[in-house]
């Protein structure tokens, strides 16, 4: 027997009334959603937190730095992966992300990740197959711990994620490559100066003790450090170093530039030297060694209307780069510009409280382990020589001991109290690290980890 068709028209579908359609113009429906939109670029993925990282930057460490061994290498691509659990987008960009932290120090690395050469071509990193990454000892150190301290909140992905990186100084300030990012009406480009000199300039309130943390040299006179420092927006001019050079092999002289680790930043713009490349006039060759990036601009020997120093005038006119820079940021709610003073001195100050507050942590875990090492011969004691049957609020009553103290103390094995009989040894040595950490001075240690970035 053939099946019946099912009645379509049967079907109870439910029904909408025009009061219950909401009425809005189109203008306003696209008004709101490319606001919203906005609002996410610029709060959410292309513009730096209080931190100075953008928010899949801070994605990326922490995940290394809590999901992984800081003591051993970790394939690039398991660690990437790791990332998708609190980042709901993809992760196409992480591989060069790995590649600027490790040239920053922030990781270490096995491999290849890449490099710029002095004339601008770019080598790419190698695939995340065949790197390998870690946390650095140093930023274990500045930040590991105090991942236990800093608020948490929800990601995407439903997972908790830090608020913000326990960082003394904005990191995108002082890593080795060129921070920028690009939002809705606004953008962000920062400038590079080392952690110890912007801490300089912070307690001394002086911009003018502002120094690169690259092979660069930062023309104080021509950029605009006050502006910079007082407003968050300002020239920032820096340059290559440059000297004559001869080689002895050609008897040829020539202008050398040079740089250890400054071509991430910017390189020299060669377009002027095409016309006397061209006419046979000078030659360029990249002498580039182990120890630093350098091109030679030499003048061919007979060349007319070119000299040596006409050669040197166009090298620093090509081999410097007076950038005006946007110190553009997010709190995640709304995006602004912050003058680096202030800056600086917001990031200085949260660091100081996750450190103070770390150490308090650390006293309180000491005293708790003092008071269960003095009580473990009284506990064993009564157990093990008085009454092995007594209950737990027998002991309490009768060794005045209770709470979390007995707690802990009850939970570990006959065999470990009989064994730990006398507990003096270890508590001296607790009660010294207790005296060390009630001396602890985080301003100091704060400006002893400062020096080291």
């Amino acid at each position: 027997m053939a099946r019946r068709k099912k009645d379509i028209t049967q079907v109870d579908l439910p029904v909408s009334t025009p009061e219950q359609i909401e009425q809005r113009p189109i203008g306003q429906v696209v008004t709101d959603a490319y606001l919203d939109f906005g609002n996410y670029i610029n709060c959410h993925r292309h513009l730096a937190n209080l931190d100075g990282v953008k928010v899949s930057y801070k994605r990326l460490i922490y995940t290394l730095a809590s999901q992984f061994s800081h003591t051993s290498f970790n394939h690039t691509n398991t660690a990437i992966a790791a990332v998708a659990s609190i980042h709901p987008h993809g992760l196409m960009s992480f591989n060069e992300m790995c590649a600027t932290l490790v040239k920053s120090g922030v990781f270490e690395g096995e491999g290849s990740f890449g490099y710029v050469q002095i004339d601008g071509v770019v080598n790419e990193a190698a695939n995340e197959r065949y790197t390998y990454i870690k946390i650095s000892d140093l930023y274990w150190d500045l930040m590991g711990d105090l991942l236990k301290d800093v608020p948490y909140m929800e990601s995407p992905n439903g997972n908790p994620e830090p608020e913000y990186l326990p960082l003394p100084l904005p990191l995108g300030l002082h890593m080795k490559t060129l921070n920028q990012g690009l939002g809705v009406s606004i953008s962000m480009i920062y400038p590079n100066f080392s952690a110890w000199s912007m801490y300089q300039a912070y307690i001394h309130d002086n911009p003018q003790l502002l120094e690169p943390n690259v092979d660069l040299i930062l023309d104080h006179e021509n950029s605009e450090l006050a502006r910079l420092w007082e407003t968050g927006r300002g020239r920032v001019v820096y340059s290559y170093k440059i000297s004559r050079y001869h080689n002895s092999d050609t008897n040829m002289d020539g202008i050398l530039f040079e740089t250890k680790d400054g071509t991430e930043i910017f390189t020299p713009k060669l377009k002027p030297f095409k016309k006397l490349v061209e006419d046979g006039k000078v030659y360029i060759e990249d002498i580039t060694d182990y120890d630093s990036c350098k091109m030679v601009i030499y003048r061919i020997p007979g060349a007319r209307g070119v000299t040596i120093d006409d050669i040197e005038a166009l090298c620093r006119k090509c081999c410097f780069s007076a950038q005006n820079y946007n110190l553009n940021i997010t709190n995640g709610e709304t995006a602004f510009r912050i003058p680096l003073k202030a800056w600086i001195d917001y990031t200085y100050k949260r660091y100081i409280d996750l450190v103070v507050k770390a150490n308090q942590r650390k006293i309180q875990k000491t005293e708790f382990d003092i008071t269960v090492l003095e009580a473990i011969p009284v506990v064993a004691n009564y157990i093990l020589n008085i009454n092995p049957k007594a209950t737990d609020k027998e002991i309490e009553a009768k060794t005045g001991i209770g709470g979390e103290v007995l707690s802990t103390v009850l939970g570990k094995p006959i065999s470990y109290l009989r064994k730990n009989s006398d507990t003096s040894g270890r508590v001296k040595e607790l009660k010294e690290k207790l005296r060390v950490l009630k001396k602890f001075d985080p301003v100091a240690y704060t400006e002893e980890i400062i020096k080291r970035l």
